[in-house]
């Protein structure tokens, strides 16, 4: 890489998803060593907020549009309690917003567009074979320093 800073894995493309950038454009700006804590910590916000089957679920239909709770509740097979736990980290990480109308809970995202780039490079990076560490390694040692 260009910039100086060695990454592995989906964590240019995922920058780039937060910042509105293509994963080129990424790759090809310092934008990993420029950001700053409270930015980082966005990242980690979100990824966190993701970081569970359920909650990765209920994203993925979401995607589809807004949800009562009732039909999130069938679709990922859970506990109410559960479920309303799993939401209130969605909501608290800024990814997810909810309307109330009497005792119906809507739920809907927030920042759709980041959310379906996030899940498309994750299932992406999950289906693509992994590297060989031996290719890997050649190539980290042998790259000239930019």
């Amino acid at each position: 890489m260009e910039s100086g800073v060695w990454i592995c894995g989906a964590a240019p493309y995922i920058i780039g998803c937060l910042y509105s950038v293509s994963l080129k454009e990424t790759l090809e700006t310092p934008i990993m060593s420029d950001m700053i804590q409270s930015d980082w910590q966005q990242v980690v916000t979100f990824l966190k907020a993701m970081s569970h089957p359920v909650r990765l679920r209920i994203l993925q239909h979401l995607i589809e549009g807004a949800r009562c709770v009732h039909d999130v509740q069938q679709i990922v097979s859970t506990s109410q309690p559960n479920l309303s736990q799993h939401l209130t980290i969605l909501k608290k990480a800024g990814l997810v917003g909810c309307h109330s109308n009497g005792s119906l809970r809507c739920y809907y995202l927030l920042r759709p567009s980041l959310v379906n780039r996030l899940l498309k490079v994750l299932t992406a990076e999950h289906a693509a074979p992994p590297q060989d560490p031996e290719i890997v390694i050649h190539q980290g040692l042998h790259r000239t320093p930019g």
